[in-house]
This record gives structure tokens, sequence and C-alpha cells, in this order.
């Protein structure tokens, strides 16, 4: 089974708290670091392995592109971004958990 890297992003520490509870209690996601701001996820993610980033809305001095499963900064990594989504999904259908 491979390993779902997620960064969470989240000015609450509780929340934060609460959401790595519940993604760590599936096994096979990492929790690879953790922003308060959407200045610091941005930075962090140029410089790390983190696939997804999951958390609030929070201001940053990108322009974003929506997608139907994600939100990129640009339209390259939108697409390459949905791809892995759905890979992920197959994934997850081919084991039976969902």
């Amino acid at each position: 089974m491979s390993n779902i890297t997620v960064l969470l992003v989240d000015d609450h520490t509780i929340v934060r708290q609460g959401l790595r509870a519940l993604l760590l209690s599936e096994g096979d996601i990492s929790i690879v670091a953790e922003a308060q701001t959407g200045r610091e996820a941005v930075e962090f993610v140029a410089r790390s392995d983190a696939e997804f980033v999951l958390g609030s809305a929070v201001p940053h001095d990108h322009e974003l592109v929506l997608g139907y499963y994600s939100v990129h900064t640009s339209s390259q990594t939108l697409q390459k971004g949905e791809a892995h989504i759905q890979a992920i999904r197959r994934r997850l259908v081919q084991q039976g958990r969902l």
C-alpha cells in the first residue's frame, strides 16, 4: 500500500490536530508538515513531497486555478493533480475502500 503525503493548513491548532488524528487513523496517510498560513503552505509545498494540501482557505499572494477536485497555482499542475486524485480513487476502489 502506498503512502499518501499531506500538508495540513489551518490557523487553528485544534483543527489541525483533529484533521491529523482523522487522517492518521486511515493507516496509509502521512502528515509531512503543518502550516498556519497560506503563505507558509505555498512555501512548504514548493520545497517538499506533499501530494495534497488540506485545510482552510487562507489568503496568499498566488493566483489559483480551480479544478473539480482540487485547486492549484497553474493549469499544468491542476491537470497533474486531478489525474493523481483519479489514480488514488481507482486504487481505493480496487482495494474495496470506496
